[in-house]
């Protein structure tokens, strides 16, 4: 987050103070780095599962493991 308004503060100082362009740079440097976010966290996920699936563990993360006590 802060990168990006350093970003956006850098662009909104070389076109000469642009408002409008500033906050067009970061409407769209938002809208990247959130996609890039849930990228990310997509490709863990599907890295977790494989992972799972090479180690032979079935159960899933929402589902309660039954405890043998």
């Amino acid at each position: 987050m802060i990168s990006m308004t350093c970003f956006g503060l850098a662009v909104f100082r070389v076109v000469d103070f642009n408002f409008h362009r500033f906050l067009a740079v970061m409407a769209i440097s938002m809208v990247l780095t959130f996609l890039a976010y849930q990228g990310i966290g997509l490709v863990l996920d599907i890295a977790q599962d494989l992972t799972d699936a090479i180690n032979g563990e079935t159960t899933r993360p929402n589902q309660r493991q039954s405890s043998d006590d």
